[in-house]
């Protein structure tokens, strides 16, 4: 019995520990608790974390680079919510109204779900696709919109959602 131990004990001490390593500090509001990641990378407003079988990106939203030769500069929230939530369609202009219609089927909406909670005081937005095995969040800040990819299984999807924390 006491070789048992021994031998589990061993094997439990040489497995890969699946604890969260870092923190991405998102905003001055928001956090990002992650995995050590395999590969860390940072090119121009995204970064990059490489898992050996999901990769997580992070970038901040800008209105006017967004989609080219379209500035959402000073609709950029609402076009971003009204991709999710097809209510919020109405106050934009009609070709707008197509552009977010046409953003969440790419999505996978309306058949995947939508997420939609409060991390604290601020919003997030998103939605898994099976399809495309990826899942798309937006985080608004009171500075800023995160958008948040996960390429990914639906539970890897669900673990960054649980990870984004108030600072």
């Amino acid at each position: 019995m006491k070789g048992f131990r021994a031998l589990a004990c061993a094997l439990l001490v040489s497995l890969p520990v699946l604890g969260y390593s870092g923190t991405l500090v998102v905003s001055q509001d928001l956090a990002l608790e992650y995995p050590e990641p395999e590969l860390i990378s940072h090119s121009s407003n995204m970064l990059i974390l490489k898992y050996h079988d999901w990769v997580l990106s992070h970038q901040v939203v800008d209105g006017e680079s967004m989609y080219s030769q379209v500035d959402l500069a000073g609709v950029t929230g609402e076009f971003i919510q009204s991709i999710f939530i097809p209510e919020k369609r109405s106050v934009l202009p009609n070709w707008l109204q197509l552009l977010a219609e046409e953003q969440g089927r790419e999505f996978g909406l309306p058949e995947g779900e939508v997420t939609s909670q409060m991390v604290g005081q601020f919003e997030l937005l998103g939605t898994y696709s099976k399809q495309h095995r990826s899942g798309y969040l937006y985080v608004f800040d009171r500075a800023a919109i995160h958008h948040i990819v996960i390429q990914g299984t639906e539970e890897r999807y669900q673990e960054v959602i649980n990870n984004i924390r108030e600072r």
